[in-house]
């Protein structure tokens, strides 16, 4: 905007000054013919004033005469005389009134002169006709003679002061009319002529400049239709790039270092679940607001190591999605670099790997599911069926008596519940690792499945010499999956037995309170420490101990117990305390009463 009126000041600046020019001598000139009109004016009025006084002075003359001779018996009118008497008085000193400003000069020097005439004449022309003598009207008529003579004299003076002033005015304007053409010529000889001859040399070279335009505008038109269709492609190849990164899942994005600008492709907001341009596409979202807290550390410090030693970024993290949850990506970027090594953008991308981090968190869980079956397969089941082999074939070779076979069939009818017991457990453990396994929850009476618990184990607890109690009111209804509830009371009242010595106590209740049901299965046995809790608690760890009375275990019977109670909406607690027995507490969703 400023360099277009610079531009316009350069071209138009002489013109202005000319017009400004004209402009004052028209101001000047006008100035010059008012002052000439207003004099002009000034000096008409005073020649008519001295021309009335004159004309009173010979009507009140005549009128004093016709009076005197009896021709007209009227006097002159006093009011002529008053009028005759103000004029000359006027034309003397001037009138505010009537706007006559009288500078002192020869007229106003031959008006003073004729002060006395006048008024020896106004004293005759003012004396009633019966007191005027005859010496009175020749002294009046000589006096008439003399004053008349004067007053033509004054006019006269009057008249000459106007056309010298007028004259003066008149030279003014003249002066001011032939400055003005001069100074107007001059200005167009070395103002506008110069600048004219410029302007035309301009406006040629602008019609030079426009016929090159258009000598080139076709060049140019044939080179947008070019751009046009290499956009056409370049839309072509961003669209499949577009499908590609959306096809894998993916999102771009962009830092530039040195002005700190960074943007986000609209795919990258797709990928978490935003609408383009919903949350602020720069470095501090990313981290502070989108990355896990995990994950932060890591991603600074690949960041800080790829921009200061060029280091490869590539890192596994996660991030959160518009739902809240979050989901795994694999991040990656490359930095330009000056001439100096330092970095002066970056780029890179983000694509969602977080089915293939769950497959694969899947594929090692089964695995490690495999490697642990497989253990208790080789070790834990095989000792007691060798056990039960060894003392088969003693027998079948009459190595036994009778006696001592009947005192080790209750070893072998143990051998034979451990490994039924453990296969159960494996079983279902393995199908809840494979997620294959089904939860069809209703209501249970707690009443009901605790009877159930106490027969499977009342042989077990009365072989240990361990005394058991189950106690549960018909209304404490719980819901959830029955043969899971059995499986894990199962197992905790076994665990119970198993860690509690023989003449100990376990006692087995249930009830409901606010909308859960509470099943504890408490023992007076051996307890365990703080650190023992934290790592049984822990399903990533598998602990196997020995009862009281050399009773062997897998290990699975807790994470089974926490993984059903899971799945069933459930938790489980658990306080002990070493030498002094262990609670294991349920935690089931309620059930409708009946």
């Amino acid at each position: 905007m400023e360099q277009k009126i610079s531009i316009r000041w350069k071209y138009l600046w002489p013109y202005l000054v000319f017009g400004g020019t004209i402009a004052a001598a028209v101001i000047i000139n006008v100035r010059l013919t008012m002052d000439g009109f207003i004099e002009t004016r000034h000096h008409a009025r005073i020649i008519n004033l001295a021309g009335r006084q004159r004309y009173l002075s010979q009507k009140n003359l005549t009128a004093f005469l016709t009076a005197v001779h009896k021709i007209n018996p009227s006097l002159p009118d006093t009011g002529d005389l008053y009028h005759w008497k103000q004029m000359h008085k006027i034309l003397q000193q001037g009138s505010v009134e009537n706007d006559l400003f009288i500078m002192p000069s020869s007229a106003t020097a031959a008006m003073h002169d004729m002060d006395s005439v006048c008024a020896d004449l106004y004293e005759i022309l003012h004396m009633p006709v019966s007191s005027v003598s005859d010496a009175d009207v020749q002294t009046a008529i000589a006096l008439q003679s003399v004053y008349l003579p004067a007053m033509d004299n004054g006019v006269y003076l009057f008249q000459q002061n106007a056309e010298s002033t007028l004259w003066v005015i008149r030279k003014k304007q003249i002066w001011a009319a032939v400055m003005s053409g001069l100074v107007l010529m001059m200005e167009i000889i070395f103002l506008i002529i110069p600048y004219h001859r410029k302007l035309i040399l301009a406006y040629r070279q602008l019609k030079h400049n426009k016929q090159t335009i258009e000598e080139q505008s076709e060049e140019i038109q044939q080179q947008m239709h070019s751009l046009s269709e290499n956009h056409i492609e370049l839309e072509k190849l961003n669209h499949a790039k577009e499908l590609t990164l959306e096809g894998i899942n993916a999102g771009v994005w962009h830092w530039n270092i040195i002005t700190g600008e960074e943007s986000w492709s609209p795919n990258f907001y797709r990928v978490l679940g935003y609408e383009v341009g919903e949350i602020p596409s720069n470095f501090d979202t990313f981290l502070n607001f989108l990355l896990h807290p995990d994950d932060k550390e890591s991603v600074q410090t690949a960041v800080e190591k790829h921009l200061k030693y060029g280091d490869r970024y590539h890192v596994e993290i996660r991030m959160r999605n518009k739902d809240g949850s979050y989901r795994w990506y694999d991040a990656a970027g490359e930095s330009d670099r000056d001439i100096s090594g330092n970095a002066t953008q970056m780029a890179g991308s983000i694509i969602d790997i977080n089915d293939k981090i769950l497959n694969h968190k899947k594929l090692e869980a089964a695995n490690e599911a495999k490697s642990k079956i497989l253990a208790i397969l080789s070790h834990d089941l095989r000792s007691p069926l060798n056990g039960i082999k060894g003392m088969l074939e003693l027998q079948s070779l009459g190595g036994l008596t009778q006696e001592e076979f009947i005192e080790y069939m209750g070893r072998l009818e143990e051998g034979i519940d451990f490994t039924i017991k453990t296969l159960d457990n494996i079983l279902i453990w393995a199908s809840s690792q494979m997620d294959e396994i089904s939860v069809k929850p209703v209501d249970i009476k707690l009443s009901v499945a605790l009877q159930e618990v106490e027969k499977f184990h009342q042989h077990f607890a009365v072989q240990k010499g361990v005394e058991v109690t189950y106690t549960a009111a018909d209304s404490t209804v719980g819901h959830a999956d029955p043969n899971h509830i059995f499986i894990i009371l199962r197992n905790l009242v076994s665990n119970a037995i198993k860690f509690t010595p023989s003449g100990g106590k376990v006692t087995v209740t249930a009830h409901a309170h606010d909308g859960q049901v509470f099943i504890d299965v408490a023992d007076n046995g051996v307890g365990m420490n703080a650190d023992f809790v934290r790592k049984l608690m822990n399903q990533e760890e598998r602990l196997s101990s020995y009862g009281t009375n050399g009773e062997k275990g897998t290990g699975l019977g807790i994470n089974l117990v926490m993984d059903l109670l899971k799945r069933n909406g459930g938790k489980l607690r658990l306080e002990s305390e070493l030498g002094k027995g262990s609670t294991f507490t349920c935690i089931i969703p309620g059930g409708n009463t009946v």
